[in-house]
């Protein structure tokens, strides 16, 4: 049980990580251009 639990974790990590990053990616991108926008 122990393992099947560690094997769950482990899975949804790494689903979630690289979608963190992408949200992370997508809002840094947006205040950037956003930025860039208000400067211009």
């Amino acid at each position: 049980m122990g393992s099947a639990e560690a094997a769950h974790g482990r899975a949804a990590g790494a689903v979630l990580l690289p979608l963190s990053a992408r949200i992370v990616n997508r809002a840094l991108w947006s205040s950037r251009r956003r930025g860039v926008l208000t400067r211009d």
